[in-house]
């Protein structure tokens, strides 16, 4: 998360949007969570049923791996989706220079 975060502040000025999706806590954890960490970008909290079982459908036990991670292009196609925590987003970093967009760690 706190790399997310970095990446947040420093791409303010891109055409670039972080957001997040949790679907496994209550709204105070969620909360909680955030505040303590410092994390500021959107994040979205759906913890229904319908929800859960979307992305069980999408991940099924693999959903214990988190976070998941999506990047979506200027065209709103995802150009980039993992399960799981790389060491300094390698992935993500890469994949945002494919798209043209200059995020140094």
């Amino acid at each position: 998360m706190q790399s997310l975060q970095r990446l947040h502040e420093t791409s303010s000025d891109k055409d670039l949007a972080i957001l997040g999706f949790n679907c496994a806590d209550d709204r105070r954890i969620a909360c909680d969570f955030l505040h303590e960490n410092s994390i500021v970008f959107p994040s979205v909290l759906d913890s229904s049923t319908g929800a859960e079982t979307l992305m069980r459908r999408g991940y099924g036990n693999r959903l214990q791996q988190t976070p998941v991670n999506y990047i979506i292009d200027r065209d709103g196609r995802v150009a980039a989706a993992w399960l799981g925590f790389e060491q300094d987003d390698r992935r993500g970093i890469e994949t945002l220079a494919a798209l043209g967009l200059d995020v140094a760690p």
